[in-house]
């Protein structure tokens, strides 16, 4: 389990902020930052995006005291696709990976990868859908076969699972062929099993449901039929867990999921949540791929 604070930096331009991260886990400190886009941005330049890439890396770097960051990531990059194309959208993209090569190879970050709220969750329909696949093959187009293209984040919890169960990504299939946005691609998978097959870390956030689920997991359980792999590894906890610790616990045993994130503002808090840690999980939650993305509408 990893515990976050979240240290903002200075805003840049006039709608474009830099965010920075930091993930304590045991005796290790792993530190992330992030270029956090808050509109479309339409009137922005391609041939902007490296500079500022270059420049939200430094001042990152600069604030925070570091040689070398050791995340950096593209902050809700979807929220580009609603006031440019998606040609447009993969353009900017692939300027934003190469500077982010360019910063691997000077040592100011170790690797890089997308923050996302809504792009991994919805449909291929939905306009702000995103495709693994075209983003892994962008950044091998920059930094080839050996690129630094490593990390997606999501939003993942007992309420919001579609990363799990919902097949929405095209994976390479030598058994199948299927035309997408105008590209070939080979088979559906969820994201987790998208994100395995392309050696991409998950790492999910919102695990306590921007703290929705800290009072409300035994109404979840009432009232929204939840499947019996979910309820299993709520009870892997076994009596008098709080609701915070079994939310997290869910999150963390999901398989494909390296760390699960919430936040916490009081030091009782990063107690309750840590003991969750001590708890060796004997049941890990493996959904079904039952859910037709071409039928699914979204709901927030």
């Amino acid at each position: 389990m990893w515990s976050e604070t979240a240290t903002a930096l200075p805003p840049n331009f006039s709608k474009i902020r830099s965010g920075s991260r930091f993930f304590a886990w045991k005796d290790d400190l792993v530190c992330s930052a992030q270029i956090d886009d808050d509109d479309d941005n339409d009137d922005d330049d391609d041939d902007d995006v490296p500079c500022f890439a270059r420049n939200q890396v430094e001042r990152s770097r600069r604030n925070l005291g570091l040689e070398t960051i050791d995340v950096y990531y593209i902050h809700n990059p979807e929220e580009q696709l609603n006031g440019v194309s998606r040609g447009e959208f993969n353009a900017r993209m692939e300027a934003a990976f190469k500077a982010l090569e360019e910063e691997t190879a000077a040592g100011h970050i170790t690797c890089y990868g997308v923050s996302t709220w809504k792009g991994f969750r919805v449909p291929p329909q939905d306009r702000q859908y995103l495709s693994l696949d075209d983003l892994v093959t962008i950044a091998r187009s920059v930094g080839g076969a050996d690129h630094h293209f490593r990390v997606a984040m999501v939003p993942f919890n007992l309420y919001m699972r579609e990363t799990a169960e919902v097949a929405n990504q095209w994976v390479e299939d030598e058994q199948k062929t299927i035309y997408a946005h105008g590209k070939k691609h080979f088979d559906l998978d969820s994201f987790l099993g998208a994100a395995k097959h392309y050696g991409i870390q998950v790492i999910a956030s919102a695990v306590l449901g921007q703290g929705k689920l800290t009072g409300y997991v035994g109404e979840i359980i009432r009232d929204h039929n939840l499947p019996v792999q979910v309820l299993h590894c709520i009870a892997d906890l076994g009596d008098g867990a709080t609701d915070a610790q079994c939310a997290m616990q869910f999150a963390r045993t999901t398989p494909g999921i390296i760390t699960a994130m919430a936040g916490m503002r009081h030091h009782f808090h990063v107690d309750e949540n840590a003991e969750v840690i001590k708890r060796i999980a004997t049941y890990q939650y493996h959904p079904n791929l039952n859910i037709d993305p071409f039928s699914w509408s979204y709901g927030n």
